[in-house]
């Protein structure tokens, strides 16, 4: 007789599916309450200093650099959040949420030394830097790199392989 399988019953399905929906829902909950609150800390902080003891320093490239900050932790919160949602992990390899990720973290490292010194913005041009080499490595390298002037290499055999392989053709595959 062949083995039988028990398969899962409905009820069991449905439970399977709401643990799996209660995962989900923690990630989100638990990625709003640190992500979100780390984002506030640092540009309530970062207002309240420039704003309120820097005052007197504040000068354009201040406004536009907070702006900027701003909108890119929007964005890349926005972008994670929908990761999650959608039933991703924060760990996730691939896709927008790593890169995303990253260029959080490094702007809100980056927004919070920028409190010592203003030329610590100058760290966000690792963003493009990084944008450029993927693309370089990545789509240009490839596309022109994958001409017909490759020749497919012949396979070599050591000499163990070779007389294994002269025994299995002389005496029929190793029937």
């Amino acid at each position: 007789r062949p083995p039988t399988c028990a398969l899962p019953t409905l009820g069991e399905l449905v439970a399977m599916a709401n643990q799996a929906e209660k995962k989900k829902e923690q990630r989100v909950k638990d990625f709003r309450k640190s992500h979100g609150g780390a984002i506030l800390a640092v540009v309530a902080l970062y207002a309240l200093v420039r704003f309120g003891l820097f005052y007197s320093t504040w000068e354009s490239f201040h406004t536009y650099v907070f702006g900027a900050a701003i909108a890119g932790h929007y964005t890349c919160y926005s972008i994670i959040f929908g990761h999650l949602e959608s039933g991703g992990l924060l760990e996730d390899k691939g896709g927008w949420s790593e890169p995303c990720s990253d260029i959080l973290y490094l702007l809100l490292f980056t927004q919070t030394i920028s409190l010592y010194s203003d030329a610590c913005w100058y760290l966000m041009v690792i963003v493009p830097v990084m944008a450029v080499y993927k693309f370089v490595t990545g789509i240009i390298i490839p596309f022109f790199g994958s001409g017909s002037s490759e020749e497919p290499m012949e396979e070599t055999l050591s000499k163990t392989q070779a007389k294994k392989q002269k025994r299995a053709e002389k005496f029929g595959g190793g029937r």
